[in-house]
């Protein structure tokens, strides 16, 4: 699922039908500076998977953005139902 940004708050927003803990998530602004400077790894300490597809990072209870290799902007990051394996 695609997050969309939330224009008067300055945060990206993502929910989805089903209900995991994770509906409705909110990302500060900072997260995109960080993500266009490459710095996946200061998001508030939140676990990082390397997969074949891409970066995942942990942003909520049952939560996960998908980062695709050479594409770390979040308006192209992918919002992912279900714990990393």
């Amino acid at each position: 699922m695609k997050l969309r940004q939330v224009p008067d708050f300055g945060t990206w927003r993502a929910a989805c039908s089903r209900c995991h803990g994770c509906v409705d998530i909110e990302l500060e602004v900072a997260i995109n500076i960080l993500l266009q400077r490459g710095s996946l790894a200061t998001l508030d300490a939140q676990p990082i998977k390397d997969q074949a597809d891409g970066y995942y990072v942990r942003v909520g209870n049952n939560a996960s953005l998908r980062f695709r290799w050479n594409d770390p902007y979040i308006e192209n990051a992918e919002f992912v139902c279900g714990d990393l394996k």
